[in-house]
């Protein structure tokens, strides 16, 4: 290897450890405010999924005590027929 290109070389390696250096501080400046925007939006979604479950709970319950009353009836004369 030449000079030139052992100095481009050395260039290139210190150009790439500084825009390492740089990313690596932007990601540490920017990580307090990333733990706190996930914190605000668990709360959001958790909030939003408690409403959910007092709102539809009941329905959802309902309906799945319906469905099991129906494949009953439709389990017992299956089995009437069946015997």
């Amino acid at each position: 290897m030449g000079k030139d290109s052992e100095d481009l070389k050395r260039a290139a390696e210190e150009a790439s450890r500084r825009a390492s250096e740089a990313a690596r501080e932007v990601v540490r400046q920017m990580m307090p405010a990333m733990r706190e925007q996930a914190r605000a939006l668990a709360s959001q979604v958790g909030e939003s999924a408690r409403k959910f479950a007092a709102e539809q709970g009941p329905v959802l319950k309902e309906a799945g005590e319906k469905a099991v009353e129906e494949f009953k009836r439709v389990l017992g004369e299956f089995e009437k027929n069946k015997g």
